[in-house]
């Protein structure tokens, strides 16, 4: 499944790219396919094509398929692939405000990874969590890792809101964030009280 997702991932990353950053990719398909020679992939593209492609198994499938829980651990394993992949790309960063921005966002994913392993996988083994509640919050925590990012970009307030990509930070953040309190019925969920359980 993880191996067919990356199809729909490399396509929808260089898409974003093309559509965000570097619209003549998308003129040519030679352009769009030759990614060695007309570099450039986007890592909110990506995550919007492993979710797509999740979320279509999810409507399609007619079995007990555990997908909620394949979509936890593969939020922990993208959690941990995604600091090494920019430890990866500081190698070929250029400039010293790219390279200090790059080495920031990979700490921070890799705390995100110590967090989720520590604390959230061990809660969602013990039932305290629901299946599923993990990748909703790697969702959150994904898009207000790069809104938080993007505020350092060279740009005006109304720029920065008007932003595409930004836009659809925020709609993933919103989401998430919503979705994951029905999920755990957060709302009017009240606390267990003390000795109602015998002791």
């Amino acid at each position: 499944m993880i191996f067919i997702g990356i199809f729909p991932s490399l396509v929808m990353s260089r898409l974003f790219y093309g559509a965000l950053h570097a619209k003549a990719i998308l003129s040519n398909l030679w352009t769009f396919i030759l990614i060695p020679y007309y570099s450039g992939l986007s890592l909110l593209g990506a995550v919007i094509g492993v979710g797509s492609y999740f979320l279509f198994l999810a409507v399609r499938r007619k079995d007990s398929f555990p997908l909620e829980r394949i979509f936890d651990i593969f939020s922990i394993a993208l959690s941990i692939s995604l600091p090494i992949g920019f430890l990866g790309y500081l190698l070929f960063s250029v400039t010293r405000i790219e390279i200090i921005k790059v080495a920031i966002q990979a700490v921070i994913y890799f705390v995100i990874f110590i967090i989720f392993l520590k604390f959230f996988l061990n809660r969602l083994l013990t039932g305290k969590f629901k299946e599923g509640t993990i990748s909703l919050l790697f969702l959150i925590f994904f898009s207000a890792v790069n809104l938080v990012i993007n505020v350092f970009t060279k740009v005006t307030l109304l720029g920065y809101f008007k932003n595409y990509e930004n836009l659809t930070l925020i709609f993933i953040l919103l989401l998430a964030a919503g979705t994951a309190v029905w999920h755990e019925n957060l709302i009017g969920k009240k606390p267990a009280k003390k000795g109602s359980n015998g002791t």
